[in-house]
């Protein structure tokens, strides 16, 4: 740690601006402390830490003797994530920050161990809000006029039926899982049926399949509907020609990002993109989870306006000259991501882009590798290269 602290004090010296760090300690129970003079570093804007599910140990200064005051002592901080953090001894999370605009919280890989008792979030600059996984048994909130959009996959417990829905019922952009959704529409209390000619609400007193069956014609409503984001999960009750009507509705209405996540039943089911999502001209952003199913790729030619392409647990094993044309094929992509995709029967993984200006490709399964990788990316900025990746 000695080594590590010295290179910690020469890059605050440096007047660093972003920092990531990544510990591995050699004993389960050794936590980490942050220096003295990270803390108090001026030029700092940006802090990454990785610790690889050990304990952080706060410094004793400010008056910060615990998390919640911690977060509270960044009078700047504008983004805050928490991923995989185990919380389960944390009564109560409380994230109060008069700047705050992004707070990401995601309990994907602990399960109950990442848990806390509760989650407090006060934040009135807050505009976009991530909640994905078991994260806390009650909820509150506060102070959240200004959120604009928020992602919400996270499992049913303590109150979040009651607190969490009234709370986000004014954003403008909304991701959430349909797998939850479903399962929330059978748990939440509808409002009494309102008395009208008969004495009854039909819509109040529909049954839930009926209910959900009007949620699938969605494209049926797409002249009341402004879209710019459309994120949306698709498990085994929602079939492929549903979800393809969700996605024409989408082009027709223009939209800029889409966000996909396919859950298929059969484990030799293969995920083809539609045609008039390769050739639609507004898309700039596409992120595609494929839940480690195989991406059916094809030679034409799409994709005009892309910027920015996330694959998540996407199988890449089909034709080696079709998965490089298929890096190919997006004129203007910038940001590239392959996040856990299978490529281990791939010898040679190329990516050719000509505009392409930042590339991560990161996966921690021995199972995944390849057996090379070559890049040609002449506008490459940033690249990152984090695992297991060739063998």
């Amino acid at each position: 740690m000695s080594t590590v602290r010295r290179w910690i004090h020469m890059a605050v010296t440096r007047n660093v601006k972003k920092l990531q760090l990544a510990f591995y300690p050699e004993e389960e129970n050794e936590d980490v402390e942050i220096p003295y003079c990270l803390v108090t570093c001026c030029s700092l804007e940006a802090l990454m830490l990785d610790l690889n599910y050990r304990g952080l140990k706060l410094p004793n200064i400010l008056g910060l003797p615990g998390l919640n005051c911690f977060l509270e002592s960044c009078p700047s901080l504008e983004y805050l994530g928490l991923l995989d953090c185990m919380l389960c001894k944390v009564d109560l999370l409380c994230i109060s920050s008069p700047k705050l605009k992004k707070l990401s919280i995601l309990n994907v890989a602990l399960t109950d161990d990442g848990q806390s008792g509760g989650v407090k979030i006060s934040c009135p600059k807050l505009v976009d809000l991530e909640l994905i996984g078991l994260i806390a048994n009650n909820f509150f909130f506060e102070c959240l006029d200004s959120l604009n959009k928020a992602g919400i996959e996270p499992k049913l417990t303590g109150n979040i039926k009651s607190v969490l829905f009234p709370g986000i019922s004014h954003v403008e952009h909304l991701w959430i899982d349909l797998y939850f959704f479903s399962q929330g529409m059978k748990i939440f209390e509808r409002p009494k049926a309102s008395k009208g000619e008969n004495g009854v609400d039909l819509i109040s007193n529909m049954p839930d399949s009926i209910l959900l069956l009007i949620l699938s014609f969605l494209s049926s409503i797409e002249e009341s509907v402004d879209l710019d984001c459309l994120d949306s999960g698709c498990f085994d009750n929602y079939t492929i020609p549903t979800v393809g009507r969700w996605i024409h509705m989408a082009v027709t209405k223009n939209v800029k990002q889409l966000h996909l996540m396919f859950y298929p039943e059969e484990e030799t089911d293969h995920v083809e993109m539609p045609h008039c999502l390769m050739t639609c001209c507004s898309l700039e952003v596409l992120g595609l989870n494929l839940s480690y199913h195989r991406l059916r790729l094809t030679n034409i030619m799409g994709f005009p306006a892309l910027r920015d392409l996330d694959l998540i647990d996407v199988d890449l094993l089909g034709d080696s000259d079709v998965v490089k044309a298929f890096f190919e094929s997006f004129p203007l992509l910038e940001v590239l991501s392959l996040i856990s995709c299978f490529m281990n029967e791939r010898g040679l993984l190329y990516i050719s882009s000509p505009k392409l200006k930042s590339l991560r490709i990161e996966n921690e399964n021995d199972e995944l590798m390849c057996g090379s990788i070559k890049i040609c990316c002449p506008k490459l900025v940033d690249l990152e290269l984090r695992g297991l990746i060739i063998k």
